[in-house]
């Protein structure tokens, strides 16, 4: 059967250092809850929602960017860097 984290799911993943996922984009909630049994914090699990709008946090709460044009001035702050420059 296809769980929560196989199937076609459309997804950036940013890989950390050890092997540690630092961030997850999906455009399911099922998507979002597979990142988080791996790790990846709430702040940095995102959902494409079907207006292409991404969404962070809880169905029906939290907070959209109105696309990645929206989220890229906030990556600094959401995805910060992993080591030094």
């Amino acid at each position: 059967g296809e769980g929560a984290a196989s199937g076609p799911v459309r997804a950036d993943l940013l890989r950390a250092e050890m092997g540690v996922f630092a961030g997850g984009f999906g455009n399911r909630w099922t998507d979002t809850a597979a990142y988080a049994a791996v790790g990846v914090p709430p702040e940095r699990n995102f959902l494409i929602d079907t207006e292409s709008k991404i969404r962070m946090g809880p169905p029906g709460a939290g907070f959209a960017f109105e696309g990645y044009t929206a989220l890229l001035p906030h990556l600094p702050r959401l995805l910060p860097p992993l080591g030094p420059d």
